[in-house]
């Protein structure tokens, strides 16, 4: 079943999101709204990975 042909609740609440289906997309509850954030572009991930390696190095010359 769709988000769409749901009753949508006033205020989303913890327990209206787990009585949601399981879903691909990773929703998120903001001031009792219901939001699909949007995806990380390029340059956020090419930040992520940045600091995941400095951070690896950081931990395997301490060890």
């Amino acid at each position: 079943m769709a988000i769409a042909e749901w009753i949508r609740p006033q205020s989303w609440t913890y327990g209206s999101y787990n009585a949601l289906p399981d879903a691909a997309e990773r929703y998120e509850i903001i001031k009792g709204e219901l939001l699909l954030p949007p995806a990380p572009d390029i340059q956020h991930q090419d930040i992520s990975m940045s600091l995941s390696v400095i951070l690896g190095s950081h931990i395997r010359e301490q060890n």
